[in-house]
């Protein structure tokens, strides 16, 4: 036995070469990691584990190898075999995938029965290894089908393992997140200081989109968990804005009523505004629909109906700002007497532009009546912390202004105006509705500056030269700012 394993070998195109057992557990070893190369390539795996058969150096053999899914397996012709040679079949749990066939061996021996033994240890490797690319295939060709199936959906798809190593990510993804995709995906979730495991929603920003993703982990088999993240380009929500605010204009030009525009903008977390003010729109009598984003850190509340000191008030009041990091906002109104050529992109524009003021937008406005320009002056100097002020160049002007809607109070000089303006002032004032407020001032005594001018108990009267606190006080009080 140990004189037969260490014998002459021939090879079929090479001068007989002495191969020891170890030389030749080798070659056989080499041949199968060589074969393994082209596994994921199921013809080319074959023509592989062909040569490897017909290359032995100690058996002079062939193999003749098929998918044993095609059903097309060829059958060796057993009449016209040759003395001294032999068919070894190849099959598994799966069924037939071919047949090995030896000639002889290279020496020119005769096949002894360690000879059969090896193979028998071939033919089991060859069916192995034929079983686990037939095996590979089937997974790769569910892989192909599924790769298929999300590219067609509207969303983009980006699944990860347990370890963070991308699994699928569909055409929609790879168009929204483009190179370094997974990568980006990962930044975010750092930022928005979540873990890889929990639900997610996120926002960002990627070449002038906005991206919303919301993530979550699905276990797909058991002990097996994935992360899976679908994508939406939220960025065709600008222009359904601007096709909103378009018919808002025209509607409100044609029928009447405000139109107002509240742009609120966070550069701390993208989406962050967006996100949180879509979820508390009933707080301020919004529908959803009404807050598109405008980019990743800025979004637009419409309001329709509201007039400029409604939308003030209703965002003073019940705008989050502690929760909303960094948060400008600007608030414009559509003027319908002035209408332009793109009303949304002009709104738009002016409520940008009005962002640097920002620290103010949503003070009161007091408009200020009195003949003496240097008190518009003073009461900037006591009350410009609380209330923004305002003066008008006519009658017509202020009336305009109080029934607009864009002031939130009056102060009229009883003493330098006659009583035909106080009454058309008067008048816009109640028309303006219940939440607006006006008080009067006057150099006389309050008793008989009531007496002088008609004044009730109940008005609000200043008088001058004004004391600080009891104008902070009530002007505070008038626009319930304590």
């Amino acid at each position: 036995m140990k004189k037969q394993q260490t014998e002459q070998v021939v090879s079929s195109d090479a001068p007989p070469t002495f191969v020891a057992p170890a030389g030749l557990a080798a070659a056989y070893l080499r041949s199968v990691a060589s074969s393994l190369e082209s596994f994921d390539e199921f013809g080319g795996f074959l023509d592989e584990l062909k040569r490897l058969v017909g290359k032995d150096l100690y058996l002079k053999g062939s193999a003749q190898l098929c998918d044993v899914f095609s059903g097309a397996s060829e059958q060796p012709d057993f009449e016209s075999l040759g003395q001294g040679e032999t068919v070894i079949a190849v099959s598994g749990s799966a069924g037939s995938s071919g047949y090995l066939k030896y000639s002889g061996r290279a020496d020119g021996h005769p096949f002894g029965a360690e000879d059969l033994h090896l193979m028998g240890a071939i033919s089991s490797v060859v069916s192995a290894l034929v079983a686990q690319a037939q095996n590979f295939r089937k997974k790769e060709q569910a892989s192909s089908i599924l790769q298929y199936l999300i590219n067609q959906l509207p969303l983009g798809v980006v699944c990860f393992d347990a370890t963070g190593s991308l699994l699928i990510e569909n055409k929609v993804a790879r168009r929204l997140l483009g190179e370094g995709g997974a990568a980006l995906i990962e930044a975010q979730l750092t930022q928005a200081g979540k873990v890889r495991g929990e639900r997610v929603k996120l926002h960002f920003e990627v070449n002038g989109k906005l991206i919303y993703s919301e993530g979550r982990s699905l276990e797909v088999a058991e002990g097996g968990v994935i992360d899976a993240y679908v994508l939406y380009d939220l960025s065709a929500s600008r222009e359904k804005l601007l096709k909103d605010l378009e018919l808002e204009a025209y509607m409100s030009e044609s029928r009447g009523g405000a139109v107002v525009l509240a742009l609120l903008e966070s550069r701390a977390i993208a989406g962050d505004i967006y996100q949180k003010l879509k979820a508390s729109a009933v707080d301020f009598d919004l529908e959803p629909s009404k807050i598109q984003p405008l980019d990743a850190y800025a979004c637009v509340c419409v309001f329709r109906g509201k007039d400029l000191r409604s939308v003030r008030y209703l965002l003073r009041h019940r705008l989050p700002l502690k929760a909303l990091e960094g948060v400008r906002v600007s608030v414009v109104a559509y003027d319908a007497d002035a209408p332009v050529v793109a009303p949304a992109e002009a709104m738009i524009d002016a409520a940008s532009a009005a962002l640097r003021r920002s620290d103010v937008a949503l003070l009161p406005e007091l408009l200020v009546m009195d003949i003496y320009p240097p008190v518009v002056d003073a009461l900037e100097l006591l009350v410009g912390d609380a209330c923004r002020l305002r003066s008008a160049d006519s009658l017509d002007e202020a009336e305009a202004l109080i029934r607009s809607g864009q002031v939130d109070g009056l102060m009229i000089d009883v003493d330098g105006y006659g009583e035909d303006v106080r009454t058309r002032l008067q008048q816009a004032s109640a028309a303006a509705g219940g939440g607006f407020k006006i008080c009067y001032s006057s150099y006389k005594q309050p008793q008989m500056a009531r007496s002088a001018y008609g004044l009730s108990g109940g008005d609000t009267l200043l008088q001058k030269p004004f004391d600080a606190g009891e104008v902070a006080d009530a002007v505070r009080l008038q626009f319930n700012l304590a």
